[in-house]
C-alpha cells in the first residue's frame, strides 16, 4: 500500500516506512501542490510530534490503514 505524506511531514517518512508502505512518497518531492486523483485522507491528530512518532503512530494503525483503503465508502479518517 502507497501513502502520499502532506509536505508538512518529514519527507524521511517514505524512507522509514517503507517496508510497511512502499512506494509511499511526499506530495512535495513529486511536485504537487495538492492531489488532482480522488484521494483518501488520513487525517493525524496528534500535534506537532517527532518523525519517529509518526512513525510509531503509522506502524501502530498499519492493520486500520490497509481496511480503510480498501473501503470504497469511505474518504477520511483520523488517527489520534
Amino acid at each position: 500500500m502507497k501513502l502520499l505524506f502532506d509536505q508538512n511531514l518529514s519527507f524521511k517518512l517514505c524512507r522509514l516506512l517503507a517496508d510497511a508502505f512502499p512506494e509511499s512518497n511526499q506530495i512535495r518531492s513529486i511536485g504537487l501542490e495538492e492531489s488532482e486523483d480522488r484521494a483518501k485522507v488520513i487525517w493525524l491528530r496528534c500535534g506537532n510530534q517527532p518523525t519517529d512518532g509518526i512513525e510509531q503512530r503509522l506502524r501502530n494503525h498499519a492493520e486500520a490503514i490497509a481496511a480503510f483503503v480498501k473501503d470504497e465508502a469511505a474518504a477520511c479518517w483520523e488517527i489520534y
